[in-house]
C-alpha cells in the first residue's frame, strides 16, 4: 500500500528566492533541533554536499569546534578524504579520519550482526567502522544520509516522476 505520494508540482506563485529561503530555514531548523542534546554531538563528514551542509550549519550554531569524522580508502578512486578535509578546514572542525584497510574480512561477522538482514550498500562496512570510531568521541553523529533522496539527487528517483506514465503504456506490468 502506498504510504506517501510525491508531488513534483511547483507553486508557480512562489519565486525561487522564497523557495531557497524556505529550504534553508527548514534545513537550519532540522540541524538545530538535533543539536539539542545532553551528550556530545558530532558529524559524519563525507565531503559531499549533504554532509558538508550539515557541518556548515552545525559550525554556525556551535560555540566550540564541531567534531567531524571521515572514512577513506588507500585507493584514490574511492577516497573522499580530500573533500572532507577541505570542509573540516573551512569550518575549523575537530576532524578525525579513518582509513579502511584492504583486508577487512575480520569485520564481516560484526557487520552481518549489526544489519541483521541483507543490505546491498557498498558503504555498509566503512559506515560501521566510522560510527564505531566516532563513538569514542561523541554519542550522537549527524549525517547527510537521506539528502539525495529528499532532493532527488540520484537519477533513479526520476522513475518516481515517470512511473505514472509508464503504467499507461500497453503491455505495462507495473
Amino acid at each position: 500500500q502506498c504510504y506517501h505520494r510525491w508531488s513534483f508540482q511547483q507553486d508557480k506563485q512562489m519565486e525561487e528566492e522564497l523557495w531557497m529561503e524556505k529550504v534553508e530555514q527548514s534545513f537550519s531548523d532540522a540541524v538545530r533541533l538535533r543539536l539539542i542534546s545532553d551528550v556530545p554531538v558530532g558529524a559524519l563528514l563525507s565531503g559531499g554536499i549533504d554532509s558538508s551542509l550539515v557541518v556548515a550549519f552545525m559550525a554556525m550554531m556551535a560555540t566550540k569546534p564541531v567534531k567531524t569524522f571521515s572514512v577513506g580508502f588507500a585507493e584514490s578512486d574511492f577516497n573522499e578524504l580530500p573533500f572532507s578535509k577541505k570542509i573540516a578546514e573551512r569550518y575549523q572542525t575537530d576532524h578525525h579520519e579513518l582509513i579502511v584497510k584492504e583486508n577487512m574480512l575480520s569485520e564481516l561477522p560484526q557487520l552481518l550482526s549489526a544489519y541483521d538482514e541483507p543490505f546491498a550498500d557498498p558503504s555498509a562496512l566503512p559506515t560501521m567502522l566510522i560510527c564505531h570510531a566516532s563513538s569514542e568521541h561523541v554519542k550522537v553523529a549527524l549525517t547527510g544520509d537521506g539528502g539525495d533522496e529528499a532532493f532527488g539527487g540520484y537519477h533513479r528517483y526520476l522513475a518516481l516522476h515517470y512511473a505514472p506514465f509508464l503504467k499507461k503504456m500497453p503491455g505495462s506490468r507495473m
